[in-house]
């Protein structure tokens, strides 16, 4: 039986089978103990807590190795300690030290309902460089960049529509006092 909740409190997979769980099986959330899966989270996604220990790079470079462009030329990669690389030694670490697929399907269950809430709340997804999907990163990398800027697109709509709202009931009252 696993049950899985995110720091949004959302609740999640309900188990194999159907079967109601132990008493035991309660007390555990999955494959990934909550104290070391909130480290996880918050090594990934830093702006969450007020004093995280692993704050992203003001600027993210594409690599800090001047070889890896030239030998790597035609890998697509991410950049160094963003929010891909660091789901991708997360994701390691799940495989080979705490016991293989199911932590690792954990972890990536949590990282999506984090980019779900983000979403939701229209936060922007930290790690990340600013701006338009960049080409020469891979795929998952620049879905999670259009992930960003479809959420700086809401943002802009709300201010927008929050704003026309105040304005709608001013020029009303400018055309009432024309006529």
């Amino acid at each position: 039986m696993i049950a899985l909740t995110s720091r949004s409190g959302r609740a999640s997979v309900t188990g194999e089978g159907g079967a109601s769980p132990a008493p035991e099986e309660t007390k555990k959330s999955g494959p990934i103990k909550d104290k070391y899966l909130r480290k996880i989270l918050d090594y990934l996604f830093p702006d969450a807590s007020d004093s995280s220990e692993f704050p992203y790079p003001d600027e993210l470079a594409s690599s800090s190795l001047p070889h890896a462009s030239v030998s790597l030329s035609g890998v697509k990669s991410c950049p160094v300690d963003g929010l891909v690389w660091r789901l991708t030694v997360t994701l390691a670490h799940c495989l080979h030290v705490l016991g293989g697929v199911r932590p690792v399907a954990h972890l990536l269950h949590e990282f999506l309902l984090e980019v779900r809430h983000r979403w939701e709340t229209a936060s922007a997804i930290p790690g990340l460089p600013p701006g338009t999907p960049d080409s020469s990163y891979c795929l998952f990398h620049q879905k999670l960049q259009m992930v960003n800027c479809c959420i700086e697109r809401k943002k802009a709509r709300e201010r927008r529509e929050a704003k026309g709202a105040g304005m709608g009931l001013r020029d009303n009252l400018t055309c009432i006092n024309l006529i």
